[in-house]
């Protein structure tokens, strides 16, 4: 009798745990989703403002340089809370897979991807008591001109290539031709400061935010959140150009 009567106040001790388990990963997640929501409201009244500036900066210097950048750095200056989080690695709170944005000053105030200028963005980062310098952040773009003929995108997959950064000749002529010609074609890639903080990343496991970019795209549809991605691997290979170039083989991360 004894022995029955154990067995069934364990039975219930242990549908009470499991109840209570289950009630808690719920609470969890709903606050989770509320927070979600809030920060994702927070970023939409970011952009909005960011939006103004820029608009404020484009009227008072039509013909100046990008507005898109001085909105950017104008805003950060102002807010200093901005770049609170510059250093996180993963996915952002508020962001979503396929949202769109206009410019990289867009991106940079929200903290996507705050490089206004490269491609990589680089970051101290702590693992294990110690600081590293990763990516946390990378902008991909696919098309047959001369700076992204070795990137490559496979969308079944969820792979792709992406090329490091430099070798290309710098001179900002649109003829492919006379760029060869001025600057005796195209350079050895090295371990720049963006491909060895990918290099790192690839070492320590770490996820990257992808951001596809559209060059053709005149919309607020220019560049697009991909997700998270992790780096595979990485290799000195020689490029369509027949410079030696880093190419890193970036997969889908299945958790974001």
């Amino acid at each position: 009798m004894s022995s029955t009567s154990d067995s069934t106040a364990r039975r219930r001790r242990v549908r009470r745990q499991r109840r209570s388990s289950d009630e808690g990963v719920e609470i969890r997640e709903i606050s989770d989703e509320l927070a979600e929501i809030a920060q994702r409201a927070a970023i939409k009244q970011t952009l909005k403002e960011f939006a103004q500036v820029q608009k404020e900066i484009h009227h008072a210097e039509p013909k100046g340089s990008s507005s898109s950048m001085k909105a950017a750095a104008a805003m950060r200056k102002l807010c200093p809370e901005l770049d609170a989080n510059k250093s996180h690695v993963g996915g952002i709170t508020g962001i979503r897979v396929g949202d769109a944005f206009a410019s990289k000053g867009a991106m940079s105030v929200i903290g996507l991807h705050r490089e206004l200028r490269g491609g990589i963005n680089v970051v101290e980062h702590e693992v294990s008591v110690v600081t590293h310098r990763v990516a946390n952040s990378v902008v991909f773009f696919i098309g047959a001109g001369s700076t992204y003929a070795d990137n490559n995108y496979d969308a079944r997959e969820g792979i792709l290539i992406f090329s490091g950064e430099g070798g290309n000749p710098s001179d900002a002529s649109s003829s492919l031709k006379a760029k060869k010609m001025k600057f005796g074609g195209y350079k050895d890639q090295t371990k720049t400061r963006g491909n060895a903080a990918l290099i790192r990343t690839c070492e320590l496991g770490l996820p990257v935010r992808v951001i596809m970019g559209d060059r053709e795209a005149y919309s607020d549809g220019k560049y697009t959140y991909e997700g998270l991605y992790i780096i595979e691997k990485y290799s000195l290979q020689t490029g369509v150009h027949g410079n030696q170039i880093y190419k890193f083989q970036m997969k889908r991360f299945k958790g974001r």
